[in-house]
């Protein structure tokens, strides 16, 4: 760990970590940086304490892979299950692994020695009962719900696949935790119209294609891969071509300028151009193929954003007529220069700057969910269309956030107004 002076007009401690698994020179957020570190020698005591923090961690990483020389046939199971779920789950795969090597092969092999999966099914009960106390991998706090479901998820997967393999003789799935218990979106995710048009401002200053980004994931509910993902065939004026789609969009009173056409997004959110300065892509999220009939739909309710992407999209037009990246409209991105990791930051300085709570790229997502849900007097199943949700639930989910945000704002007025009483 060291640290350095950045910025040509205003400077800057910045903090610098290698780290061994991405094999290169890592910055520590701004978030991260205590802002007491006033001198140079506080700051060279943040760096030994950093590093101490640092090499902890990757003890703790090392205790939980034991498995690995440990058993070297479950090395081979996971290779196994890890190329059956790239057939499966082409965009998922990597979390299902992360999940068994940390977490689930951490309780089966390392904190127990049940080498034999047949008996797994035993001991479900004490792997929920060791992840309710477990630490996350990089930090001290213990695992979300979500987090916890999807370890059980990952075990179910492995197990089932391996019972495919004729690896173990039965499957016997493990329960999750109650949906309940998982931390859901609520009103105060949502993004206030005040609030949005301030970090639109605030972005401007920062960096002005973030801006111009975090304008359109509000609009649209963009999920921020397929955001960064959008190039010149994306944009479309005019009326959608499924006329089913179209009518009810029409009958829902939804006026639209224009449409975007998603067919897939970039493969990887933060280095987005290979070393040929093409476009990697893969499906999108809950798609297994990118294909015609996999493709979505948003109509583009707001002129200003279909002008905003409008100007973009020129600019890379006539990149495309000089043929800088080839001949593929799909390497040609309207928000080229950006990638998950700058806007998020980007984002978080704004939030930060203006005492704002710090909201996240996919609270914009939420915000236009939820707007949208308002807009179509709850029609899930245009809602799911345009948002591109699995399963309906998600969408449903939305009708009531939107009735608690009428019904606070009804609240507020009446609370001024006073109400009449009935004769």
């Amino acid at each position: 760990m060291y640290w350095q002076w950045r910025g040509k007009t205003s400077k800057r401690r910045v903090f610098m970590y290698y780290d061994s698994t991405l094999k290169k020179n890592v910055r520590l957020r701004v978030g991260e940086i205590p802002p007491s570190l006033v001198s140079d020698a506080d700051a060279d005591a943040f760096c030994r304490q950093k590093e101490s923090e640092l090499e902890a961690t990757k003890i703790r990483i090392l205790r939980r892979l034991k498995w690995k020389s440990r058993y070297h046939n479950f090395e081979d199971l996971l290779e196994i299950f890890r190329n059956e779920r790239i057939k499966e789950s082409p965009n998922n795969w990597k979390n299902d692994i992360y999940y068994m090597e940390h977490y689930v092969l951490n309780f089966f092999i390392n904190q127990n020695t049940f080498a034999n999966m047949n008996d797994w099914y035993y001991y479900f009960e004490s792997f929920k009962s060791w992840l309710e106390k477990v630490k996350t991998v990089k930090g001290n706090s213990t695992l979300a719900y979500s987090t916890k479901n999807q370890c059980i998820k990952a075990l179910n997967a492995f197990l089932k696949i391996m019972n495919r393999k004729n690896k173990v003789d039965r499957v016997t799935k493990c329960q999750q935790f109650a949906r309940h218990l998982e931390n859901s979106k609520n009103a105060e995710e949502v993004i206030s119209e005040t609030d949005a048009k301030k970090i639109y401002q605030e972005l401007i200053r920062i960096n002005a294609l973030a801006a111009e980004l975090f304008f359109v994931l509000v609009h649209t509910g963009l999920r921020i891969n397929e955001g960064l993902g959008l190039c010149l065939d994306s944009l479309v004026q005019g009326d959608v071509e499924n006329k089913a789609f179209n009518e009810q969009l029409r009958l829902q009173c939804v006026n639209y300028v224009g449409y975007l056409s998603l067919e897939s997004q970039p493969v990887n959110s933060t280095n987005i151009r290979d070393q040929n300065n093409l476009v990697p892509r893969k499906a999108l999220k809950g798609r297994r193929k990118i294909e015609p009939k996999n493709n979505r739909i948003i109509p583009l309710i707001n002129k200003d954003v279909f002008n905003t992407l409008g100007k973009l999209y020129f600019t890379q037009r006539e990149l495309l007529q000089q043929k800088k990246f080839g001949d593929n409209p799909k390497d040609y991105l309207l928000f080229d220069g950006l990638n998950k990791q700058r806007f998020g930051n980007y984002l978080r300085q704004a939030c930060k700057n203006l005492k704002l709570r710090n909201y996240t790229p996919h609270s914009c997502r939420h915000t236009f969910a939820t707007q949208f849900t308002g807009m179509t007097f709850g029609n899930v199943f245009l809602c799911q269309m345009v948002l591109g949700h699995r399963d309906l639930g998600t969408s449903r989910k939305y009708i009531h956030i939107w009735e608690q945000i009428q019904k606070e704002s009804k609240s507020a007025r009446q609370l001024k107004t006073g109400i009449q009483l009935i004769v």
